[in-house]
C-alpha cells in the first residue's frame, strides 16, 4: 500500500425518502349554536366583590403575594384593600 492512502472505503449516503402524502381533513359538521345562559353564581360574586383603587407605598409581593411595586396604582378587592391599608402597604386613591 502507498503512503497516505487508506484501506477504508467511503460509504455512500442513503437516498432521501419522500414525505408521505398529507391526508385531507374531514369536513366539519355544523351544529346549531345554543344560547348561553347567564350563571347566577358568576353574577352574584361579581356584585359582591367591590373594587377599591389604591396606591402602593411598599411592594406587597412578599407579604400579600401580589405583583405590584412601590408607586403602582391598582383596583383590588375591598376586603384585601382594607387589610393592606391597615398594614401600611397602600393608601386609598380617588
Amino acid at each position: 500500500m502507498k503512503k497516505g492512502t487508506s484501506s477504508r472505503t467511503k460509504k455512500k449516503a442513503a437516498p432521501k425518502r419522500k414525505a408521505a402524502p398529507k391526508k385531507k381533513a374531514a369536513p366539519v359538521k355544523k351544529t346549531a349554536a345554543k344560547p348561553a345562559k347567564a350563571s347566577t353564581a358568576a353574577t352574584s360574586s361579581a356584585a359582591k366583590s367591590k373594587k377599591t383603587k389604591v396606591k402602593f407605598l411598599k411592594s406587597p409581593t412578599g407579604v400579600f403575594k401580589m405583583a405590584y411595586s412601590k408607586g403602582d396604582v391598582a383596583a383590588i378587592a375591598s376586603a384585601q384593600a382594607t387589610d393592606m391599608i391597615a398594614a401600611g402597604y397602600c393608601e386609598e386613591c380617588k
